[in-house]
Protein backbone atom coordinates (compact mmCIF):
# COMPACT_ATOMS: atom_id res chain seq x y z
CA UNK A 1 0.00 0.00 0.00
CA UNK A 2 1.74 3.55 -1.03
CA UNK A 3 2.58 5.79 1.90
CA UNK A 4 0.18 8.60 2.64
CA UNK A 5 1.72 12.16 4.17
CA UNK A 6 -0.38 13.09 6.26
CA UNK A 7 -0.07 16.73 7.43
CA UNK A 8 -0.94 18.42 10.93
CA UNK A 9 -1.81 21.54 11.61
CA UNK A 10 1.34 22.29 14.11
CA UNK A 11 4.24 21.03 11.97
CA UNK A 12 2.28 23.52 8.65
CA UNK A 13 2.16 26.36 11.36
CA UNK A 14 6.08 25.97 12.29
CA UNK A 15 7.06 25.50 8.81
CA UNK A 16 5.30 28.54 7.92
CA UNK A 17 6.59 30.51 10.97
CA UNK A 18 9.72 29.57 10.68
CA UNK A 19 9.94 30.16 6.50
CA UNK A 20 9.16 33.63 7.04
CA UNK A 21 11.00 34.28 10.08
CA UNK A 22 14.14 32.68 8.47
CA UNK A 23 13.39 34.96 5.25
CA UNK A 24 12.94 38.18 6.94
CA UNK A 25 16.48 37.55 9.20
CA UNK A 26 18.06 36.45 5.95
CA UNK A 27 17.24 39.98 3.99
CA UNK A 28 18.26 41.87 7.71
CA UNK A 29 21.51 39.82 7.50
CA UNK A 30 21.86 40.67 4.39
CA UNK A 31 21.15 44.73 4.35
CA UNK A 32 23.50 44.65 7.74
CA UNK A 33 26.78 42.93 5.72
CA UNK A 34 26.33 44.88 3.26
CA UNK A 35 26.53 48.52 5.40
CA UNK A 36 28.99 46.93 7.61
CA UNK A 37 31.33 45.69 4.93
CA UNK A 38 31.14 49.34 3.50
CA UNK A 39 31.60 50.67 6.77
CA UNK A 40 34.61 48.75 7.18
CA UNK A 41 36.00 49.59 3.55
CA UNK A 42 35.49 52.93 4.44
CA UNK A 43 37.26 52.97 7.73
CA UNK A 44 40.36 51.31 6.08
CA UNK A 45 40.31 54.08 3.16
CA UNK A 46 40.45 56.22 5.75
CA UNK A 47 43.07 54.95 7.47
CA UNK A 48 45.19 54.01 4.97
CA UNK A 49 44.97 57.96 4.10
CA UNK A 50 45.96 58.67 7.62
CA UNK A 51 49.06 56.32 7.12
CA UNK A 52 49.76 58.20 4.24
CA UNK A 53 49.32 61.93 5.43
CA UNK A 54 51.18 61.37 8.24
CA UNK A 55 53.92 60.20 6.45
CA UNK A 56 53.62 63.00 4.07
CA UNK A 57 54.09 65.21 6.93
CA UNK A 58 56.79 63.23 9.28
CA UNK A 59 59.28 62.61 6.43
CA UNK A 60 59.59 66.37 5.14
CA UNK A 61 62.37 67.03 7.19
CA UNK A 62 64.20 64.46 7.30
CA UNK A 63 64.32 63.93 3.62
CA UNK A 64 65.28 67.40 3.40
CA UNK A 65 68.21 66.98 5.92
CA UNK A 66 69.10 63.71 4.10
CA UNK A 67 68.50 62.17 7.65
CA UNK A 68 68.46 58.38 6.83
CA UNK A 69 68.27 57.62 10.46
CA UNK A 70 65.42 59.36 10.93
CA UNK A 71 63.64 58.10 7.82
CA UNK A 72 64.37 54.60 8.46
CA UNK A 73 62.70 55.18 12.09
CA UNK A 74 59.23 56.46 10.78
CA UNK A 75 59.15 53.82 7.98
CA UNK A 76 59.86 51.22 10.25
CA UNK A 77 57.44 52.30 13.17
CA UNK A 78 54.68 52.54 10.79
CA UNK A 79 55.20 49.25 8.81
CA UNK A 80 54.70 47.48 12.25
CA UNK A 81 50.60 48.36 11.33
CA UNK A 82 49.32 45.25 10.55
CA UNK A 83 47.85 46.70 7.52
CA UNK A 84 50.98 48.10 5.54
CA UNK A 85 52.57 44.54 3.79
CA UNK A 86 55.36 47.13 2.29
CA UNK A 87 57.08 50.53 2.30
CA UNK A 88 58.83 52.22 -0.17
CA UNK A 89 60.49 55.86 0.08
CA UNK A 90 61.94 56.95 -3.22
CA UNK A 91 63.63 61.03 -3.77
CA UNK A 92 62.86 62.95 -7.01
CA UNK A 93 65.71 60.66 -8.84
CA UNK A 94 64.14 57.87 -8.04
CA UNK A 95 66.88 56.52 -5.45
CA UNK A 96 65.86 54.42 -2.35
CA UNK A 97 65.69 55.87 0.64
CA UNK A 98 63.47 53.30 2.73
CA UNK A 99 62.13 50.21 1.27
CA UNK A 100 60.47 47.49 3.92
CA UNK A 101 58.30 44.25 2.87
CA UNK A 102 56.17 41.73 5.03
CA UNK A 103 56.18 38.25 3.99
CA UNK A 104 52.76 35.83 3.22
CA UNK A 105 50.71 38.69 1.99
CA UNK A 106 49.70 38.16 -1.12
CA UNK A 107 46.74 40.29 -2.11
CA UNK A 108 47.54 44.26 -1.35
CA UNK A 109 46.57 47.40 -2.33
CA UNK A 110 49.02 50.08 -3.65
CA UNK A 111 48.92 53.15 -2.16
CA UNK A 112 50.91 56.38 -3.25
CA UNK A 113 51.81 60.15 -2.08
CA UNK A 114 53.94 62.75 -2.86
CA UNK A 115 56.09 64.57 0.23
CA UNK A 116 56.67 67.88 -0.87
CA UNK A 117 58.42 71.03 0.96
CA UNK A 118 57.01 75.01 -0.15
CA UNK A 119 55.33 73.13 -2.89
CA UNK A 120 58.64 71.49 -4.22
CA UNK A 121 58.57 67.64 -4.54
CA UNK A 122 61.13 66.26 -2.54
CA UNK A 123 60.12 62.47 -2.42
CA UNK A 124 57.37 59.83 -3.30
CA UNK A 125 55.46 57.14 -1.06
CA UNK A 126 54.70 53.81 -2.46
CA UNK A 127 52.46 51.82 0.09
CA UNK A 128 51.16 48.36 -0.25
CA UNK A 129 48.14 47.60 2.16
CA UNK A 130 46.48 44.66 2.64
CA UNK A 131 42.43 44.45 3.70
CA UNK A 132 42.81 41.01 5.34
CA UNK A 133 41.97 42.88 8.88
CA UNK A 134 38.82 44.05 7.64
CA UNK A 135 37.87 41.20 5.64
CA UNK A 136 38.02 39.25 8.56
CA UNK A 137 35.99 41.58 10.33
CA UNK A 138 32.80 41.23 8.04
CA UNK A 139 33.71 37.59 7.78
CA UNK A 140 33.87 36.97 11.38
CA UNK A 141 30.41 38.82 11.60
CA UNK A 142 28.84 37.20 8.94
CA UNK A 143 29.47 34.23 10.38
CA UNK A 144 28.30 35.81 13.52
CA UNK A 145 25.25 36.38 11.71
CA UNK A 146 24.59 33.49 10.59
CA UNK A 147 24.63 31.52 14.10
CA UNK A 148 22.42 34.42 15.53
CA UNK A 149 19.90 33.13 13.00
CA UNK A 150 20.35 29.54 12.95
CA UNK A 151 19.69 30.27 17.08
CA UNK A 152 16.73 32.35 16.77
CA UNK A 153 15.47 29.91 14.43
CA UNK A 154 16.17 26.87 17.00
CA UNK A 155 14.59 28.87 19.74
CA UNK A 156 11.60 29.82 17.40
CA UNK A 157 10.68 25.99 16.76
CA UNK A 158 11.12 25.13 20.44
CA UNK A 159 9.13 27.57 21.91
CA UNK A 160 6.90 27.72 18.96
CA UNK A 161 6.53 24.12 19.26
CA UNK A 162 5.49 24.28 23.23
CA UNK A 163 2.91 26.99 22.90
CA UNK A 164 0.96 25.17 19.65
CA UNK A 165 1.01 22.10 22.34
CA UNK A 166 -0.43 24.48 25.14
CA UNK A 167 -3.02 26.47 23.16
CA UNK A 168 -3.71 24.15 20.34
CA UNK A 169 -2.74 20.47 21.46
CA UNK A 170 -4.45 20.00 24.24
CA UNK A 171 -7.87 21.41 22.74
CA UNK A 172 -7.91 19.09 19.84
CA UNK A 173 -7.30 15.97 22.24
CA UNK A 174 -10.15 17.28 24.14
CA UNK A 175 -11.97 17.55 20.97
CA UNK A 176 -11.38 14.22 19.99
CA UNK A 177 -11.69 12.61 23.27
CA UNK A 178 -15.72 14.41 23.34
CA UNK A 179 -16.09 13.24 19.76
CA UNK A 180 -15.17 9.81 20.81
CA UNK A 181 -17.96 10.00 23.77
CA UNK A 182 -20.82 11.35 21.60
CA UNK A 183 -20.17 8.32 19.53
CA UNK A 184 -20.37 6.34 22.41
CA UNK A 185 -23.35 7.33 22.97
CA UNK A 186 -22.63 9.82 25.87
CA UNK A 187 -25.13 13.19 25.21
CA UNK A 188 -24.90 14.62 28.39
CA UNK A 189 -23.43 18.32 28.60
CA UNK A 190 -20.13 19.24 28.78
CA UNK A 191 -19.65 22.49 31.07
CA UNK A 192 -15.76 22.66 30.40
CA UNK A 193 -14.71 26.07 29.09
CA UNK A 194 -12.05 27.20 26.86
CA UNK A 195 -10.24 30.83 26.93
CA UNK A 196 -10.08 30.79 23.09
CA UNK A 197 -13.12 31.89 21.58
CA UNK A 198 -12.67 29.50 18.29
CA UNK A 199 -12.52 26.43 20.72
CA UNK A 200 -15.44 27.18 22.90
CA UNK A 201 -17.63 27.90 19.81
CA UNK A 202 -16.57 24.45 18.79
CA UNK A 203 -17.17 22.81 22.09
CA UNK A 204 -20.69 24.74 22.23
CA UNK A 205 -21.73 23.52 18.47
CA UNK A 206 -20.92 20.05 20.34
CA UNK A 207 -23.15 20.59 22.93
CA UNK A 208 -25.86 21.51 20.73
CA UNK A 209 -25.01 18.55 18.75
CA UNK A 210 -24.93 16.00 21.37
CA UNK A 211 -28.57 17.75 22.35
CA UNK A 212 -30.24 17.35 19.15
CA UNK A 213 -28.90 13.64 18.72
CA UNK A 214 -30.08 12.48 22.75
CA UNK A 215 -33.50 14.49 21.51
CA UNK A 216 -33.27 12.50 18.25
CA UNK A 217 -32.87 9.26 20.11
CA UNK A 218 -35.09 9.99 22.55
CA UNK A 219 -37.73 10.76 19.94
CA UNK A 220 -37.13 7.58 17.90
CA UNK A 221 -37.21 5.46 21.19
CA UNK A 222 -40.65 7.09 22.07
CA UNK A 223 -41.88 6.03 18.18
CA UNK A 224 -40.33 2.94 18.84
CA UNK A 225 -42.67 2.29 22.09
CA UNK A 226 -45.77 3.32 20.68
CA UNK A 227 -45.52 0.97 17.53
CA UNK A 228 -45.09 -2.03 19.99
CA UNK A 229 -48.01 -0.77 22.09
CA UNK A 230 -49.89 -0.47 19.19
CA UNK A 231 -48.50 -4.15 17.74
CA UNK A 232 -49.23 -5.10 20.95
CA UNK A 233 -52.82 -3.98 21.12
CA UNK A 234 -53.11 -5.38 17.44
CA UNK A 235 -51.95 -8.93 18.12
CA UNK A 236 -54.21 -8.89 21.40
CA UNK A 237 -57.24 -7.31 19.03
CA UNK A 238 -56.20 -10.37 16.67
CA UNK A 239 -56.58 -12.64 19.30
CA UNK A 240 -59.13 -11.71 20.64
CA UNK A 241 -61.30 -11.61 16.80
CA UNK A 242 -60.24 -15.21 16.59
CA UNK A 243 -61.23 -16.36 20.11
CA UNK A 244 -64.95 -14.98 19.04
CA UNK A 245 -64.50 -16.60 15.73
CA UNK A 246 -63.74 -19.90 17.50
CA UNK A 247 -66.69 -19.57 19.68
CA UNK A 248 -68.91 -17.96 16.56
CA UNK A 249 -68.03 -21.74 14.86
CA UNK A 250 -68.41 -23.97 18.04
CA UNK A 251 -71.87 -22.20 18.51
CA UNK A 252 -72.97 -22.71 14.47
CA UNK A 253 -71.87 -26.58 14.49
CA UNK A 254 -73.97 -26.94 17.98
CA UNK A 255 -76.89 -24.97 16.20
CA UNK A 256 -77.06 -27.83 13.11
Amino acid sequence: MAYSYKRKISRDLILSLLCSVTAVLIFVTIINYIIISNNEKRIFSEKTNEYIEYLQESLVQPIWSYDDISIRYICTSILKNDAIVSLKITNPLGEKLYEGHKQGNAESIERTGSVTREGKLIGSIEMAVTPRSYQEMTRYLFWASILTILAALAVIVGVTHIILKSFLGKPLQYLHARIDRIAGGDYDYDPLTYKQVEIESILSKFNDMAIKIQARENSLSDLNARLREEISEREHSEQELRVSEERFRTYFEHSL
